[in-house]
């Protein structure tokens, strides 16, 4: 009775994320109790260390994750899958945290600019 319990807790939690057709929800399902969710929260949480708003580090792969996963392969020159693979989460395990690189960094005048440092 315990495990339908927890079962039932997880889908309850998950609901909103979850897809509402029989081949979704089996899917889902496949994803929570395989260890997939687990990948997917690693995921989560090493994206948002370095930058990328994954959102919460949940196990659920929803739109934001997605966003998020484009958005490093796209910055890494990995293939655009937007989905978690064992060659995207070994990526993410051998890079450090540094913060995400920035699409257009600020740059410092240049000598000849009428600049002057207020310090």
């Amino acid at each position: 009775m315990r495990a339908s319990l927890r079962v039932a807790a997880a889908l309850v939690l998950l609901a909103p994320a979850c897809s509402a057709t029989w081949e979704g929800m089996k899917r889902d399902s496949e994803r929570l109790f395989s260890g997939q969710a687990m990948d997917v929260a690693e995921v989560q949480r090493r994206l948002n260390e370095r930058g990328y708003s994954a959102g919460p580090a949940d196990g659920v792969l929803g739109p934001q994750t997605a966003a998020a996963i484009r958005s490093y392969q796209t910055d890494y020159g990995l293939p655009v899958t937007g989905d978690v693979d064992e060659r995207f989460v070994e990526h993410l395990r051998e890079t450090l945290p540094a913060p995400r690189p920035a699409a257009s960094a600020p740059t410092s005048p240049s000598s000849g600019d009428a600049w002057v440092n207020p310090h």
